[in-house]
């Protein structure tokens, strides 16, 4: 198991990612999505595979009940370049459960969060996303590690059993699109990172399922490159978005 990871690119994969745009424009888009407010983060997303085969089914997080594991079963979208690219996921020995497309708002970040106790590894494939887009992990030192996952038909590993947010805060930063997938417990090796990754120093590598308080919106971050930004403050209508999008969605 590759603890001494934080993140990193999957080895031997790429998809046409014009592709994969073209399949959220013609069919994703075309399909009802399933509204969630985490925190003050407000975003849609789409099962690719579910329980049911409903679209809605594990779109939203269940961090206090179990993984669902059993939620495999395509779903209307799971079609064409999508399938194939699952297909090509699975071809790579990763097994995956609840797959699903989301889209994340431009607005406030996530809250820092820890989906699991144990070690535990999500696959991200981007479609849509800007530079100033990032997800972001909070150390055991409290050092906060960033890192913006292109949109260029790779797919990367990220670990959810320490405390991580996505960001997409930056103003016309335009909205996050991901595909996402839960990888089985255990499935993940070592021969699955390529050269892009992320190690963790040896003094950090700390079990999973760290806990600490949630995370301004606004704080100073250091990117992959070592270089220094800050992340701007939410939009002024930020609060007037939250309201309409809650109540459209019956809250």
């Amino acid at each position: 198991m590759p603890r001494e990871l934080l993140y990193g690119e999957l080895a031997n994969f790429k998809v046409d990612i014009t592709d994969l745009r073209n399949y959220y424009a013609s069919t994703v888009l075309q399909s009802p999505g399933t509204d969630h407010v985490e925190g003050l983060a407000t975003y849609q997303g789409w099962a690719l595979t579910s329980r049911d085969g409903s679209l809605a089914d594990g779109v939203k997080a269940n961090r206090t009940g179990p993984a669902l594991t059993n939620a495999t079963t395509p779903t209307s979208l799971c079609t064409g370049v999508m399938r194939e690219t699952l297909e090509k996921v699975e071809g790579l020995g990763l097994k995956h459960f609840r797959a699903r497309v989301f889209r994340l708002d431009h607005g406030y970040p996530m809250e820092f969060h820890i989906d699991v106790k144990h070690e535990a590894w999500r696959l991200h494939i981007p479609i849509i996303t800007a530079e100033t887009s990032l997800f972001q992990w909070e150390l055991a030192n409290g050092e906060i590690v960033s890192a913006h996952l292109p949109a260029d038909g790779r797919a990367w590993l990220v670990r959810v059993d320490q405390l991580h947010r996505a960001v997409n805060t930056k103003e016309g930063a335009g909205d996050r699109v991901h595909v996402v997938l839960s990888i089985e417990r255990g499935c993940t090796r070592r021969r699955h990172f390529g050269p892009d990754r992320y190690v963790l120093p040896p003094e950090l590598r700390l079990g999973p399922g760290r806990r600490s308080p949630p995370a301004s919106p606004k704080e100073v971050v250091r990117v992959r490159d070592g270089a220094a930004g800050q992340l701007v403050n939410p939009p002024a209508n930020l609060w007037e978005r939250l309201r309409a999008r809650l109540s459209a969605s019956g809250h």
